[in-house]
């Protein structure tokens, strides 16, 4: 397998990644659970943190607007400002999006995450035809994005594209 080459320059118009590798590094030092990150190696974590970026590109729905048209990834922003009212900067990536991204790239190094199962039940806990009980695991099927990501970015965008909640059906 070819490697590409991790571009995590803000605002590049070839740029794959919020983070690099030694920034994640960085992150996984100060974390608690970082076995995963720190037994992989640089090839994995390459890729694991180009895909996390494509994936909080692509599920995320951002505050702002893309600081330039040409810019390969979605941040830098214009017009988001930190939890104290400042405004962020528009050349740089922010520290939270750089510690999210090799957040959910050690994710994705400990479970796959897109896995979709394939049998008819899968949600089911519980069927039973008099009286009627249906019962779902609630636990069944983990979202794209784990909370602690979902936390980290919370403050900064409007939600997400993939949708984390069930639908309710009335029938």
């Amino acid at each position: 397998m070819a490697v590409p080459v991790l571009v995590a320059t803000a605002g590049a118009s070839n740029a794959n990644s919020y983070a690099t590798v030694a920034e994640a590094d960085l992150y996984h030092a100060a974390h608690l659970y970082a076995t995963t990150w720190e037994n992989a190696d640089t090839d994995q974590k390459t890729v694991a943190l180009i895909w996390a970026t494509r994936v909080l590109d692509e599920q995320v729905d951002w505050l702002g607007a893309k600081a330039t048209e040409a810019q390969a990834l979605r941040w830098p922003r214009t017009d988001v400002e930190d939890k104290d009212g400042y405004t962020l900067s528009t050349s740089t990536v922010p520290v939270f999006l750089v510690n999210a991204t090799a957040e959910l790239a050690r994710h994705f190094l400990t479970k796959d995450r897109f896995q979709v199962r394939d049998d008819a039940a899968a949600g089911l806990k519980k069927v039973q035809a008099g009286p009627v009980v249906v019962e779902f695991e609630s636990m069944d099927r983990i979202g794209l994005l784990p909370e602690s990501v979902l936390s980290m970015i919370d403050w900064f965008s409007y939600g997400t594209q993939g949708g984390f909640e069930v639908p309710l059906v009335r029938v």
